[in-house]
């Protein structure tokens, strides 16, 4: 969808009057690419400088808007990059974060950078993703968890729980170990008959 900014303008002081706000001004029409390479378009520096966190920007994906009309003080038009970030933390549609460093959300006036924080930026987990962490042997019996990697979104299936599978007190080489034994001594005592 389009992407615009709209100028909210405050009533004078001592006025009652309501909340004005100007026409917005477009700042993307057309959807022109969608990258998880921040380096390809020099997104990467581009955040960097602006202030944002680079930390867990290993999954973002950008995707680049652009507005050919051009004003005054954008003679190409404007450019918006949408940077969706996973964040298993975030509820509902997640939160929008301008520049720090920028914070009309461009430092430029015709080159806009938005940071999107959502779950939905999250891919979803794979069964071969999950760590299997065995709990301890007791009574014959052991508590198995499966434990979802950091950024992936899981589905409340059997592979995201814990559930207890029986197990052997003795691991299995001791196992195999003493059946040697046993089979040797029950020779030997068949020999010395």
């Amino acid at each position: 969808s389009s992407i615009c900014r709209m100028t909210v303008i405050p009533p004078k002081a001592g006025e009652l009057s309501e909340t004005m706000a100007a026409q917005p001004a477009s700042l993307g029409d057309i959807l022109v690419n969608i990258t998880t390479n921040g380096t390809s378009l020099n997104i990467e520096e581009r955040s960097k400088q602006e202030g944002f966190d680079m930390e867990d920007s290993e999954l973002d994906v950008h995707f680049t808007y652009v507005s050919n009309s051009p004003t005054s003080a954008c003679k190409a038009g404007r450019t918006t990059v949408i940077t969706m970030r996973c964040d298993i933390s975030e509820r509902d549609n997640g939160t929008i974060y301008l520049p720090p460093q920028c914070s009309d959300g461009t430092c430029d006036g015709c080159n806009f950078h938005l940071l999107w924080r959502s779950r939905q930026a999250c891919p979803l987990c794979k069964e071969e993703t999950y760590q299997v962490i065995k709990g301890e042997c007791v009574d014959g019996e052991q508590t198995v968890f499966h434990q979802p990697p950091k950024h992936c979104i899981y589905l409340n299936d059997k592979k995201a729980s814990t559930y207890v599978q029986k197990c052997s007190i003795f691991p299995f080489w001791l196992q195999v170990a003493l059946v040697i034994i046993a089979v040797t001594g029950i020779l030997l005592c068949i020999l010395l008959v």
